[in-house]
């Protein structure tokens, strides 16, 4: 089972990249704080970001495992996560994009899955439905926001 807010390196590190896409391309973001990042105040939220792309607002949502487990393991084990991908669903049906970037805390890779496969993976329970966008290190996140705005941009 993965540690509470082991999620958290991620988003930092993932909101860093963001800054520098925005001031490089005409981007901008909005970071959502959870129930947990608020001190308790907070809601649930469908993701961590939203991310406002020429065209289009993008969810992301940011995961993170310890033990090895893959993306759709850690997602379907977890009821706060049954719920994001309830809301990540109703983000689809208004014809919006998500992503779900995954870091793999033992190998340290971090993996950018289109949020609709995940949403579909999670309820079907297979994992050829997920789509894989990108795949790097925490390093290379300024490269994989970029090959997400691509892969958006051409659906």
């Amino acid at each position: 089972m993965a540690k509470k807010n082991d999620g958290k390196e991620l988003e930092v590190k993932l909101q860093d990249a963001l800054k520098r896409h925005q001031a490089e391309h005409k981007t901008n973001f909005v970071r959502f704080y959870d129930a947990t990042s608020s001190g308790g105040r907070g809601h649930a939220q469908a993701g961590d970001y939203l991310w406002m792309i020429p065209g289009q607002g993008v969810l992301i949502e940011c995961k993170s495992s310890e033990v090895g487990t893959d993306l759709l393991t850690l997602i379907r084990s977890s009821k706060t996560s049954r719920a994001q991908i309830a809301r990540h669903y109703i983000w689809h049906i208004a014809q919006h994009p998500s992503v779900y970037f995954y870091l793999d805390l033992v190998t340290r890779e971090v993996q950018a899955y289109c949020g609709k496969s995940v949403v579909l993976a999670a309820n079907s329970g297979k994992k050829d439905q997920l789509t894989l966008i990108s795949v790097g290190g925490l390093n290379t996140l300024d490269r994989i926001l970029n090959e997400v705005a691509d892969h958006i941009d051409n659906k």
